[in-house]
């Protein structure tokens, strides 16, 4: 157990991890969108290629908090990181010898981008569930996708918390001394 915690592997596993939690969180943030539009009644877009207002006006809001989001979130990680090189502060995985790129680049990047997913996915489910709740039964929010919708989402959002808390502990984890 001791060569699986030290301070390489437990960087290693520590990049692998987050960059795994981006692609979850990228995905779940994706699901919550297209039902978001689905239930709005949309169900075909083009990607790249003009499509109904709403959805346009859909994707530019949510693209504008999302990068809102990570670009302060990676500016206050650049922030942290540079003072962490200048006054030898601990960078993650928390007690790994002295600082690293690539825990600078978990900081300035992969994180905030995670953060961000994860924001804007919460918002909109939140925006789905409250759309859900005063829809009408009519063909855009067929009771036939709904459920199954929910009970996807709901293991999208077990898997993306499962991997943000396995992230977390990979990074405070201490490595055993030597």
């Amino acid at each position: 157990m001791k060569i699986l915690l030290s301070g390489t592997w437990l960087r290693v596993a520590l990049v692998a991890g987050s960059l795994l939690l981006f692609l979850v969180a990228a995905k779940n943030h994706g699901r919550h969108i297209r039902l978001e539009r689905q239930l709005a009644g949309h169900w075909e877009v083009s990607f790249g290629r003009d499509n109904h207002p709403w959805v346009e006006a859909l994707w530019q809001r949510d693209r504008v908090v999302y990068w809102s989001i990570a670009l302060a979130l990676a500016a206050l990680g650049l922030v942290y990181a540079v003072l962490a090189r200048r006054s030898q502060w601990p960078m993650p995985p928390r007690g790994a010898p002295g600082w690293s790129w690539w825990s600078a680049l978990l900081l300035v990047i992969v994180w905030p981008l995670v953060a961000a997913f994860v924001t804007c996915a919460v918002a909109s489910l939140t925006r789905f569930l409250a759309a859900l709740s005063s829809a009408s039964q009519d063909a855009s929010a067929r009771a036939d996708w709904i459920t199954p919708a929910l009970w996807g989402s709901a293991g999208w959002w077990a898997l993306t918390l499962a991997l943000a808390a396995l992230v977390a502990w990979l990074a405070l984890a201490r490595p055993p001394a030597a």
